[in-house]
């Protein structure tokens, strides 16, 4: 069994964080506050709002969830992939939730994407250098999940070179990230270090799933979370 679900409050308000983060230039505010020099108008120029762009979730899980239906309250188009999802259909919080085979349409046609899947032998290096060329050059690209279902080195020649607008990575190949990795000079990139799910009380969530599931255990009921040995989570 797992903890799955206790998180997914925390790792949602940390991505609108992240897309708020991108679309109000925040990175320009700080740069304001540290150089002194009033650019009111060269910020307020690049300006984006998030009404009507289209988020596209990989990975329909408890955390997709979540994020797809905070996102609603601003007026985003969602789109979503889901590994058991067998044909196209639109859910409350989602106006597309798709199959895995459906990924291409899903990188070409979304402003914001976010990886929320979990790492198995199918989802390592899924957005390869082949995908990472779907992205559009205005798109930003969000990894809350795992470092190694992206193609970290082909991410950073497509950051260096613009052909995506921007990165938000939460996750690393390796962690902890290596001090000396192109990733920390890149303006158009956030980083932080695998701190999307963690809280204060994250701990006490955790015993109290494991206390619950033991009690279940002993008595011989059914147990909650738990673990397809085929599917790998």
């Amino acid at each position: 069994t797992n903890s799955r679900g206790i998180n997914s409050i925390p790792v949602s308000e940390f991505f609108l964080s992240i897309i708020l983060f991108f679309s109000k230039k925040f990175s320009d505010c700080l740069k304001f506050k540290k150089n002194k020099k009033w650019t009111q108008w060269e910020i307020a120029k690049k300006n984006e709002t998030l009404e009507n762009k289209t988020l596209g979730i990989i990975g329909y899980g408890a955390i997709g969830k979540a994020i797809a239906k905070k996102v609603r309250a601003f007026n985003m188009n969602v789109i979503g992939i889901k590994r058991l999802q067998k044909k196209k259909e639109a859910k409350l919080y989602i106006d597309e939730l798709l199959p895995i085979n459906k990924l291409d349409y899903l990188l070409s046609n979304s402003d914001y994407i976010v990886i929320s899947c979990p790492l198995t032998p199918l989802t390592k290096e899924l957005i390869n250098k082949e995908k990472l060329n779907l992205i559009s050059k205005n798109s930003y690209l969000i990894n809350i999940s795992r470092g190694k279902i992206i193609d970290e080195k082909k991410l950073i020649i497509q950051l260096k070179n613009k052909l995506i607008k921007g990165a938000a990575l939460d996750v690393f190949h390796n962690e902890p990230l290596n001090s000396k990795s192109e990733l920390f000079n890149l303006e158009n990139v956030f980083l932080s270090p695998h701190i999307s799910g963690n809280y204060k009380e994250y701990q006490n969530k955790v015993i109290d799933v494991f206390s619950n599931n033991l009690i279940k255990f002993i008595t011989n009921k059914t147990l909650k979370n738990r673990i397809c040995k085929k599917r790998l989570y």
